[in-house]
């Protein structure tokens, strides 16, 4: 994205998902802030509104699908991506949507192995993780 995009559109957004960048989970919020001020944030649109991250969120399986040199799925990555992301996007009052909300079994692509599992529920709907206490927007 850029200016001249933006000169044109009403909002801009953009799925910014920090494990296809091959960073780690502990970088990954730094990744993603980084990109939303760099892309999105970073180019003001006329009707003034600030830019959404359209999809943002970290697989949790297979764990042998590395991405990079860095991006490792796990139940571990994904909760540190939350817990470091989530508060401080609140706080910086950007608005932003997780991908996604459960599992989806049915997502199988031998190219893409970790596209069935980036709930943050399992396919039957139990949370795989801790969400934080932290103020939403």
């Amino acid at each position: 994205m850029n200016s001249q995009l933006a000169a044109v559109s009403d909002m801009l957004q953009g799925n910014l998902h920090p494990y296809f960048s091959g960073t780690s989970a502990a970088m990954a919020a730094n990744w993603t802030m980084n990109e939303y001020h760099d892309k999105i944030g970073g180019n003001p649109v006329s009707s003034g509104h600030t830019g959404v991250i359209s999809e943002v969120g970290w697989p949790t399986a297979p764990a042998s699908a590395v991405y990079g040199a860095s991006s490792v799925p796990g139940l571990d990555s994904l909760q540190t991506l939350v817990d470091s992301f989530v508060c401080q996007a609140n706080t910086a009052g950007i608005p932003y949507y997780w991908f996604e909300f459960k599992d989806e079994p049915w997502k199988q692509d031998p190219a893409v192995p970790v596209e069935p599992y980036w709930g943050i529920f399992d396919k039957d709907g139990k949370l795989k993780i801790k969400i934080p206490d932290c103020i939403a927007p």
